[in-house]
């Protein structure tokens, strides 16, 4: 489980890799650390009216807020694959609202005896 990730490409690279349009307007610049609760670019698919896939390019925030939760509570930023679909938590999301995540590498952080690194 990943507590920051890379995104080393820019918004023309992620639009071209994915064969994706913009949702909106749509500028992203290459981000060597992106935390939990940031914006950063994600891929979804949508079916139009003429029953074709299409890849839409977008910002989403960073973590997970269930329908059901209150404003104030947990905020869990990610889940383990094996057990998602099957977590109260993370069930109904996992069954109807996915999105890809683009990023060209992650990391943990690590306690050292002088701090995080």
């Amino acid at each position: 489980m990943c507590g920051r990730y890379a995104l080393e490409v820019d918004a023309q690279g992620l639009l071209r890799s994915y064969a994706a349009q913009p949702a909106k307007a749509f500028d992203w610049d290459a981000v060597f650390s992106i935390a939990p609760r940031t914006k950063a670019p994600v891929v979804r698919e949508h079916i139009d009216d003429d029953s074709q896939p299409q890849r839409t390019l977008e910002f989403a925030r960073w973590g997970f807020k269930p329908a059901w939760a209150k404003d104030k509570g947990p905020r869990p930023i990610n889940a383990r694959f094996e057990t998602a679909h099957t977590n109260g938590m993370f069930r109904a999301g996992f069954a109807s609202s996915r999105a890809v995540v683009p990023m060209t590498g992650y990391y943990e952080w690590v306690e050292m005896d002088d701090g995080k690194q």
